[in-house]
């Protein structure tokens, strides 16, 4: 890839910090401002390539900030005794937007990070001006019934993470392949980008920094009504991108979902669950291009 034109921004929440890249395009005035969520186990480097292809689009109007979320990359991990739940995401997310001064902005999330932009829209629809969502909308739901052992489970996942061992690599390009070839295959360029975000260096060797205790499932999960209360709630035209073999199936109540929401555009690429890096970034960007130029009013 060729020099990335961002600049690296760092902002302080309540003892917090989280860390990321921040993308500008030349002109100073009517800019879109647009925060970018990564998914599970990812970094901001995520959006590198799709990042790329937008400013390069003419006319290009954008000022993205793609955030290394809680836990993730460079940000610092939650100091707590329970599991990661994206709903703790949310507050943050608001608080970077104030301290970049904007009162709206827009989402760009794939991913887990698509969901934390669905709830957070939902839940704030003055704040949030586009949603655009990338192999996913909601979290996978789950029975009122089922909350007891979620609980139990999300307790136990943490403590044994904590005490999970470090895997160690002999280089960064050993540590690379193996997120290559990991639960969701990456193209080697795709995991050379996370890697150069998430992979650190110490005496031991080379070893990923996401926080192993992301590994937990979530303390509670939102049941079938509730997710569609959010979805409902939404007072905008939503864009949702998904991969001709896309996962989003496995997390929707069924595959009839969808057709309750016809505020929802979606648009199907070729390509895998990370089709907006490498793969499909070029085909993505002028798609969302043409999504963000629209103007959004209050269904």
């Amino acid at each position: 890839m060729n020099a990335l034109p961002y600049s690296d921004v760092e902002f302080s929440l309540s003892g917090l910090k989280l860390r990321g890249r921040r993308w500008r395009s030349q002109q100073d005035t009517d800019l879109l401002p647009v925060v970018a969520l990564h998914g599970w186990m990812d970094n901001c480097g995520s959006f590198d390539f799709l990042a790329r292809e937008l400013m390069q689009l003419t006319p290009a109007s954008f000022d993205i900030v793609a955030l290394d979320l809680a836990g993730h990359g460079q940000s610092d991990a939650r100091k707590h005794c329970e599991a990661y739940s994206i709903w703790q995401d949310i507050g943050e997310i608001l608080e970077v937007a104030n301290q970049l001064g904007w009162q709206r902005f827009a989402l760009l999330g794939h991913s887990r990070g698509a969901m934390i932009a669905t709830l957070t829209a939902a839940t704030f629809p003055e704040r949030v001006s586009h949603l655009a969502a990338i192999e996913a909308l909601t979290p996978q739901p789950a029975a009122a019934s089922d909350a007891v052992g979620q609980l139990s489970a999300s307790i136990k996942a943490v403590m044994a993470a904590k005490n999970r061992k470090t895997r160690y690599y002999t280089s960064l390009a050993a540590a690379t392949k193996s997120r290559a070839r990991g639960l969701f295959e990456l193209a080697y360029a795709d995991a050379e980008v996370l890697a150069q975000r998430g992979v650190h260096n110490s005496e031991k060797g080379f070893y990923w920094g996401n926080d192993p205790v992301l590994a937990a499932p979530s303390a509670v999960k939102f049941t079938t009504e509730q997710l569609h209360a959010f979805v409902s709630a939404l007072k905008l035209q939503a864009k949702l991108i998904l991969a001709s073999n896309s996962m989003i199936w496995d997390f929707l109540p069924n595959k009839s979902w969808l057709e309750h929401f016809d505020y929802i555009d979606i648009e199907t690429f070729p390509g895998g669950h990370h089709l907006h890096m490498s793969e499909q970034a070029p085909a993505i960007a002028l798609s969302l291009q043409s999504y963000f130029a629209a103007e959004q009013s209050q269904l």
